[in-house]
């Protein structure tokens, strides 16, 4: 597969999609399994502090790795799959994220915050795909964000589109990481240095699905630290569903 930005052969393209699907098709089961394993630590009980922290971050790390899991089989099944749009409403979308993603940022001591219009916004999307972008750029904002801080979850609209945003108060990335990140945003792993345990694997995930849906993902850098990462979706007219 030729990146459209450089022209050169990507390493995640058609040969080895395969090969990662087929890797995810194997964690999945062993991941199945851990989860169940800390469900069944919970309904024993009798656990001390230590070992109910212990079990619930078990089963959060198995959820988390399970939806990735589950994103890369679905990314390898995009060529190959109609997806039908609808008209979806963008508060109980990102209150849906927000509760998933609830139990992990108080893991993690941080802090989610919903700041959506009060008037109604529609947006044409996915009612799966949607979500799992917004999961997936809200989920990279926690691994990179402080204990204490806040991950700001927002939407606006913006012409003819709504812009659904996710900000985070990680470390600061200089001019040129910034300008590779932005350049190959949703187009391939990229790797940040400055930001220790990042694959890009998430946001390579979130480019695909965005582009299913006729959407698109951007960035913006903040000179006090920390990205605000956008997902850029087609705006519906049919307030009247509401």
């Amino acid at each position: 597969m030729k990146d459209a930005s450089t022209g050169e052969s990507s390493k995640w393209g058609s040969l080895a999609m395969p090969s990662v699907v087929a890797a995810a098709h194997e964690l999945k089961a062993p991941l199945v399994l851990l989860r169940q394993l800390s469900y069944q630590l919970e309904i024993v009980g009798d656990l001390t502090p230590e070992q109910k922290i212990i079990q619930q971050r078990l089963r959060l790390t198995a959820e988390r790795s399970l939806r990735l899991v589950e994103n890369i089989t679905q990314t390898g099944r995009l060529d190959e799959t109609l997806f039908a749009l609808e008209p979806l409403h963008v508060r109980s979308v990102w209150e849906g994220v927000e509760g998933e993603m609830k139990p992990l940022a108080e893991q993690l001591d941080q802090r989610i915050k919903l700041t959506v219009p009060k008037k109604p916004l529609l947006v044409i999307a996915h009612k799966e795909l949607l979500p799992a972008v917004l999961t997936g750029l809200c989920d990279n904002a926690l691994a990179h964000n402080p204990k204490g801080e806040t991950v700001t979850l927002a939407a606006k609209r913006h012409d003819d589109e709504v812009v659904f945003s996710v900000r985070d108060h990680g470390p600061k990335i200089d001019a040129s990481t910034f300008r590779q990140l932005e350049g190959r945003l949703g187009i391939a792993p990229q790797p940040l240095g400055s930001r220790p345990g990042s694959s890009g694997l998430g946001l390579w995930i979130a480019g695909n699905f965005a582009r299913a849906m006729s959407a698109r993902l951007s960035v913006t850098r903040h000179r006090a630290g920390g990205m605000t990462f956008s997902l850029h979706v087609p705006q519906s007219g049919q307030l009247s569903l509401l």
